[in-house]
This record gives structure tokens, sequence and C-alpha cells, in this order.
């Protein structure tokens, strides 16, 4: 009977991974999309509708706030996609992939404090 258990379990746990793994897949595919699309923009190869635009579209330290984010979103993506469909790279890698999307996520919520009115900018 513990054996069966077991397994049960032992099947919930990979199917749980594999979840985990699609749901990753698609942040981070999205996230290389969306880097994609805003460059094409500040080439002017797209061209977005105002409408479809968040508020402050056009502040520069908004612009420039927003650009930072290329670095780590991109690192966070390719080290995520690399790690997942790699043979070669272990998978203790997805932690700099984790790491690193923890980071992003962290800067997002300091922004929205900053633009909620908080006095301080940290």
């Amino acid at each position: 009977m513990l054996d069966a258990w077991h397994s049960r379990g032992n099947v919930r746990l990979v199917r749980a991974r594999k979840t985990i793994g699609v749901l990753l897949t698609i942040t981070e595919s999205g996230m290389i999309l969306d880097w994609a699309l805003a460059i094409a923009m500040a080439l002017g190869i797209l061209s977005i509708p105002r409408a479809w635009m968040y508020s402050n579209h056009n502040d520069p330290t908004v612009v420039a706030w927003n650009w930072s984010f290329l670095p780590t979103d991109v690192r966070f993506a390719v080290t995520g996609l690399t790690t997942r469909f790699s043979t070669r790279l272990p998978g203790q890698f997805a932690y700099i992939s984790l790491t690193l999307m923890l980071c992003a996520g962290l800067m997002a919520l300091s922004r929205d404090r900053v633009d909620a009115g908080s006095t301080s900018r940290f």
C-alpha cells in the first residue's frame, strides 16, 4: 500500500514539474517576444496605436526605466530556455534564471511603488 502511495506521489510530482516547465517556457518566450516588439517599435519597424500604450509612455524617465529591464529580462529568458532545452547544462542553471526573474519582478514592483506616489524611490 505504501508503494502505491509513493507511485501516485511521483506521478503528481512529474506532472507538477512538467506544468511548471511549460509555464516557465511560456513566460520566457513571452519576455523575448515582448522585447523583440519593443526593439521593433524603437527602430520604427512597428507602430502600436497610442490607445494601447501605457500611461506616460513618452516620459523620458519611464522610457529609461523600462529599458533598464532589458539586460535582466533577456538574461533570465535565455538562461531559462537554454537550461530547459540543453542536454549539456545541469539543472542548477535554472536557479540563475529564477533569481534573475525574481530581480526583474522586484524592480517592477519598486517602479509601481514610485508611480503610486511613494516618497522613497527604494
